[in-house]
C-alpha cells in the first residue's frame, strides 16, 4: 500500500514539474509575442509618421524654391532647386526595401527642380552651371519615347502631353542661354567672328522679355 502511495506521489510530482514548466514556457512564448507587437507597433507608427514626411520633402524643397526665385533671391532658390532635383536621385537610389514603405520621388518634378534651378544660375552668371543643370533636366524628361523610360512608361495622354510641353519650355530656355551666351562672348571677343555693326536685337534673348523667357516672376 505504502508503494503504491509514494509511486502515485512520486507520478503526481512529475506532472506537477512538467505542467510548471510548461507554463513557464508558455509565459515566455506569451512575453517574446507581446515585445515583438509593441516592438513592430511602434516600427509601424514611426514608419506612418516617416511616410507623411518623406512623401513631401521632394516637392516642400521645390516650392520653397518657387518662392525663393519669384522673389528674387536666386542663390537661396538655386540651394531650394538642387535640394529637391538630389532628393530625387537619393530615391532612385535606395535600398529595394524603400520602395514598399515609402512612395518613389517623381522625375517629372526633378526635372522642373534642375529646369529652374538652371534659369536661376543663369540669372546670376553662372552659365556654366546652368548649362549642366538643363542637361540634368532634358534627361530626366527628353520630350520623346516616353515609353522607354521606366518612370513614365504607363503615363496617361494627358500627362504625356504636360510633360511634352514641360520638355519643350526646357529646351527653348536652354537654347535661348546658348544664343545669349554665345553672343556675350563675342561681344567680348571670346568668340569666332565679328558682330554685325548695325544688328537688330532678335526678340526673346532678354531675359524677363515673356513668360518662360528667363523672367523671375514666372516659372
Amino acid at each position: 500500500m505504502n508503494s503504491l502511495r509514494t509511486t502515485l506521489r512520486v507520478w503526481l510530482e512529475y506532472v506537477q514539474d512538467l505542467a510548471s514548466r510548461a507554463s513557464e514556457r508558455a509565459l515566455k512564448i506569451i512575453k517574446t509575442w507581446f515585445f515583438a507587437a509593441v516592438i513592430g507597433g511602434a516600427l509601424t507608427l514611426s514608419g506612418s509618421i516617416t511616410f507623411i514626411w518623406w512623401s513631401d520633402v521632394q516637392t516642400s524643397y521645390y516650392d520653397q524654391g518657387v518662392r525663393l526665385y519669384t522673389n528674387g533671391n536666386m542663390e537661396k532658390a538655386v540651394e531650394m532647386f538642387d535640394r529637391s532635383a538630389q532628393y530625387y536621385k537619393r530615391g532612385t537610389t535606395s535600398a529595394w526595401y524603400v520602395s514598399i514603405f515609402y512612395p518613389e520621388p517623381s522625375r517629372e518634378l526633378a526635372a522642373l527642380a534642375n529646369h529652374h534651378k538652371a534659369r536661376a544660375l543663369a540669372l546670376i552668371g553662372q552659365i556654366e552651371p546652368a548649362v549642366e543643370s538643363f542637361k540634368e533636366a532634358l534627361r530626366l524628361n527628353p520630350g520623346i519615347n516616353y515609353e522607354r523610360i521606366e518612370d513614365f512608361a504607363d503615363i496617361s495622354r494627358t500627362d504625356r502631353a504636360r510633360l511634352v510641353l514641360q520638355s519643350l519650355d526646357m529646351k527653348r530656355n536652354y537654347e535661348l542661354l546658348l544664343k545669349k551666351n554665345q553672343e556675350q562672348q563675342k561681344k567680348q571677343g571670346k568668340g569666332k567672328g565679328k558682330p554685325k555693326e548695325g544688328g537688330k536685337p532678335q526678340p526673346g534673348n532678354q531675359p524677363g522679355s515673356k513668360s518662360g523667357k528667363g523672367n523671375r516672376n514666372a516659372l
